[in-house]
């Protein structure tokens, strides 16, 4: 990585744009992390709202807030002479940061500036992006208002929130989770095992809450209990799930933001292979999802439980194994890679080093995840047809296995 001014003719960024007169200026919280954003480009607010999630909740604030959260963001239209991909001079040569595949050149590397330009994705446009390292302030210059450049704001504010998550080393971990009442029950597996279809297939048929499709995070609330959310991500749902489903007609004549038109006839064929390379999806934004699948969300909830799937095509009915947690260690099994999300966090300088208090805490929601009871579930597509007798199996297998093994604060 840079450590001096890299190659090329921007040496600083400069703000040559006005802001609105009427400034948004609100609050957005994940568990115990904040962000104070100051927007000058109209919609950021509502698309954050909508596209979040329900584990991100955004508040009113003033200008006097600022000073209390972690991160200040700023969001502006970019100015008349400030840098982009077609005007930068070398940028193919500049060094560059990775995060989910995005790509940013590092246009300035010094002790108290970085500069960052986020190139444009298929469906995001680029930006801008300041941060004073230290002083946990980040500037972010879009060039329009228009949804691609919102869903560019919106991607970093994850980034931003994620920073601070991370730098508590708190747990994250690759699966679906669902609630009720709120209890949460995690679905872990490998990519492509069904984690999705299984979480959508509860919530819908069973009544269960959304709190997950693909990323966990955990954490221990005020008194000392663990806590889980979802992270926002768009989801991706296997178009199999919908076979019979009364949904199907929703989606199909939804205006999805990925696609701007209605997806029209879905191919729900039921005798396609069950494998990776033969699912076909769709993809939504969480408020999408929740809205088309008429589903509820939640956020901040108890982690009761740990399912581990495998369909198995040509198997009738279903088999449940209560597992030995020790055995399968199933976190280290799906855990998130967020090394590089950390790496990008300290080279920008953003989240101060966790103190040693939080360090604990992570140690502790570590514990009480690994002592979770774990029921891995063998299942053919016949459960399609009786889920909430499917789950209900699986929750009291778990129930039953955690009275029996669990301290009395986990029951």
């Amino acid at each position: 990585m840079p450590s001096a001014t890299a190659p090329g003719r921007i040496e600083r960024a400069t703000h040559t744009v006005a802001p609105t007169p009427s400034p948004d200026r609100f609050a957005l919280g994940y568990a115990f992390a904040g962000l104070h954003v100051d927007s000058r480009v109209p919609g950021v607010r509502d698309l954050l709202q909508r596209v979040l999630g329900p584990a991100f909740t955004a508040t009113t604030a003033t200008q006097a807030d600022a000073g209390t959260a972690p991160l200040r963001l700023t969001v502006r239209l970019r100015g008349r002479g400030e840098p982009t991909a077609a005007t930068v001079h070398g940028l193919t040569r500049m060094p560059t940061l990775l995060l989910d595949g995005t790509r940013q050149a590092v246009l300035v590397h010094t002790p108290d500036q970085v500069t960052v330009l986020q190139l444009a994705e298929e469906d995001a446009t680029e930006l801008l992006l300041t941060a004073r390292p230290g002083a946990g302030e980040v500037d972010l210059a879009v060039p329009d208002d228009s949804p691609a450049a919102l869903r560019a704001v919106a991607r970093t504010v994850k980034f931003l929130v994620g920073a601070q998550l991370t730098a508590a080393g708190l747990p994250v971990f690759h699966g679906s989770a669902v609630s009720s009442d709120g209890d949460g029950i995690v679905v872990v597996g490998p990519s492509g095992s069904g984690k999705s279809s299984l979480m959508f297939l509860v919530a819908t048929r069973a009544g269960w809450d959304f709190v997950s499709d693909d990323l966990v995070f955990a954490w221990s609330d005020a008194d000392g209990a663990p806590r889980m959310s979802g992270w926002s991500n768009r989801i991706g749902l296997s178009v199999a799930a919908l076979s019979g489903h009364p949904a199907r007609a929703r989606f199909e004549q939804a205006r999805l933001r990925r696609y701007d038109q209605p997806l029209g006839s879905l191919d729900v064929d039921a005798d396609r292979p069950w494998s990776r390379a033969d699912r076909v999806r769709v993809y939504c934004d969480i408020d999408e999802f929740l809205q088309t699948a008429q589903v509820r969300g939640a956020a901040a909830v108890r982690p009761r439980g740990v399912v581990v799937p495998v369909a198995e095509r040509d198997r009738r009915g279903w088999e449940l194994t209560v597992e030995d947690p020790e055995d399968l260690r199933w976190r280290a099994d799906f855990d998130a890679n967020i090394r590089q999300l950390k790496h990008v966090t300290d080279f920008l300088g953003l989240v101060p080093r966790p103190a040693l208090a939080d360090a604990g805490d992570a140690a502790a929601v570590g514990t009480a995840l690994d002592a979770l009871p774990v029921v891995r579930v063998r299942y053919g597509r016949d459960m399609l047809d009786d889920v909430p007798r499917f789950w209900d199996e699986v929750t009291d297998a778990l129930a039953r296995t955690r009275s029996a093994s669990l301290p009395g604060a986990l029951r």
